[in-house]
């Protein structure tokens, strides 16, 4: 009880105390005493405090047990959490390592490939003979017999007509033995890579290289069964989707005449090219003969003319070589040196090309018929008929083609290696023989004299 009084009493002399005047100076005291004071300001800077003492604590606790579980989570064994790390980092980079290293090998067979085709797809076994698609079963190059071929086709075969037609040998010495194709090493791609009822086979090739002809035996050789389903053509195209003539590089970037009206861009990747190519000393004979979307000063008496003499100066000639101009259309026209030149320049571009494309010589098309034709067929994906159909008259038709040759005259004229330079002086030759592309001749078996 004394202590309990002794509690009041000290509070009621606190209370007292806080109920005095305050002294304002000069002695005097304030009639009225101020009014007390509020605690709510003491009030809530104390829960302020208290607050903030709170938050840290619990930030501290947050803090330890995150930190702990950081600590449960790497240390997956009983090691220290540091080697370990150190352990994972080195694993990690070398993984890295490893997948880098990996990927720029990779990196440099794509771009090596990718050299090899756009500079000039040069692949020995392009360009070799072949009688299969599959490689290592090569046979043997097939003989030239023009008297099978033309029984075949339907020619009346005696002693006139075989006293015409050149010695096998000599046909052979100009052209060799067997096929020559370039390409067939990406049928397979080809095949694969484009819906066989959306595939087309289509003809290329510059003017007097036979693409009539090809067109005319692949569509009555060369049958593609899934194609015929959904193509009134049956798959095989009188030309590829952007011009037979026009350059390798129109390609996706013009649309020839029949195929407007359809999705041109679109078939132009569905169809496999077949260019044909002509020796280039008979080839400029033909040019002579039918010049076509060509143009270059000449005449009769001196033609192929590469190299101006007297009659091409009264023409008018004033450099040191006859410049040939294709026009193709009303604004697409092409310059080149010679007539030369324009078969270097042409058959650069389907040589060249990334794409896959066959080449195929015309002269095949001639003395090993069946077989070349076969070989196209197969690699577009298609099937040969049962009975092979020639061609015996020109396949040529209309008055741009009059004067065109037969199988038999073709044979005769293409075998026979002096009407091969008719019309060339030797500046001509000497100038061919500097300027004609050593590649494309080695490839496709054309010679110089």
């Amino acid at each position: 009880m004394d202590q309990r009084n002794g509690l009041e009493e000290i509070a009621s002399s606190r209370r007292a105390s806080a109920d005095l005047p305050i002294n304002s100076g000069g002695g005097g005291g304030n009639k009225h005493p101020p009014k007390r004071k509020s605690n709510k300001t003491t009030g809530r800077f104390f829960c302020i405090l208290v607050l903030l003492s709170i938050s840290a604590l619990g930030a501290e606790i947050f803090l330890h047990e995150y930190n702990g579980f950081q600590e449960q989570s790497f240390n997956v064994d009983d090691s220290d959490e540091a080697s370990n790390l150190n352990v994972m980092s080195e694993q990690h980079i070398a993984k890295l390592r490893k997948d880098q290293k990996q990927k720029d090998l990779l990196l440099a067979k794509e771009q090596h490939k990718r050299d090899v085709e756009g500079k000039a797809y040069k692949h020995t076994q392009s360009t070799k003979v072949e009688s299969s698609l599959n490689a290592g079963e090569d046979e043997p190059p097939s003989r030239i017999d023009m008297i099978k071929i033309l029984k075949n086709a339907g020619a009346k075969v005696d002693d006139v007509l075989r006293s015409k037609l050149p010695p096998v040998e000599d046909v052979e010495k100009l052209y060799g033995r067997g096929v020559k194709i370039v390409g067939l090493d990406r049928c397979e791609e080809f095949r694969s890579s484009i819906p066989a009822d959306m595939a087309d086979i289509g003809g290329a090739g510059m003017f007097n290289t036979g693409t009539n002809l090809l067109y005319s035996l692949l569509s009555r050789n060369c049958h593609m069964p899934q194609r015929s389903k959904k193509s009134k053509t049956g798959g095989i195209r009188w030309q590829v989707p952007w011009g037979k003539h026009p350059p390798a590089t129109w390609r996706f970037g013009n649309i020839a005449g029949g195929d407007v009206k359809r999705n041109a861009i679109e078939i132009q990747n569905f169809t496999l090219p077949v260019a044909t190519i002509k020796d280039p000393l008979t080839w400029m004979g033909s040019m002579c003969r039918h010049s076509y979307a060509a143009n270059w000063r000449h005449k009769k008496e001196h033609c192929p003319n590469l190299v101006p003499n007297e009659i091409d100066r009264k023409m008018g000639v004033r450099g040191d070589t006859i410049e040939v101009r294709v026009r193709y259309n009303s604004t697409h026209i092409t310059h080149h040196k010679t007539l030369v030149n324009l078969w270097n320049d042409y058959y650069k571009g389907y040589y060249e090309a990334t794409f896959p494309r066959l080449i195929i010589r015309a002269e095949d098309m001639m003395y090993h018929t069946e077989e070349v034709i076969s070989k196209i067929c197969t690699c577009g994906g298609g099937v040969m008929r049962d009975d092979f159909k020639y061609i015996l008259q020109s396949a040529k038709s209309g008055s741009a083609h009059s004067g065109s040759n037969g199988l038999v005259s073709t044979m005769v004229r293409y075998g026979n290696s002096t009407l091969r330079l008719d019309g060339m002086t030797e500046e001509d030759l000497a100038f061919a023989h500097r300027e004609l592309d050593p590649e494309l001749m080695k490839t496709f078996g054309y010679i110089m004299p």
